[in-house]
């Protein structure tokens, strides 16, 4: 019986999603979050942009890593042929 391999391929997209959109979501949460520390702060409402506009950088740096990251991976995964597939595309 073949084995089927999408169950791997899966798995792998499943952890790449969650990481990234971790990685996109959970800093401006906590950016909104942390807003309540510097409320009586006299700019409060340009420090909130300003960490705002740094979050969004710092995010995009690091999606952009993770995506290389699980291309790499990806590649990997999808580079390995199963044994007895002999290179031939014979049916």
């Amino acid at each position: 019986m073949v084995e089927n391999d999408l169950r791997v391929l899966y798995l792998f997209a499943m952890k790449a999603m969650a990481d990234i959109t971790g990685t996109m979501l959970i800093p401006p949460v906590l950016v909104i979050l942390l807003r309540k520390a510097y409320d009586h702060l006299a700019y409060e409402q340009l420090i909130f942009f300003i960490s705002l506009i740094a979050v969004f950088i710092l995010s995009l740096l690091m999606v952009v890593k993770k995506v290389q990251g699980y291309g790499t991976e990806y590649k990997k995964l999808t580079d390995i042929k199963p044994p007895g597939s002999g290179g031939s595309a014979s049916r």
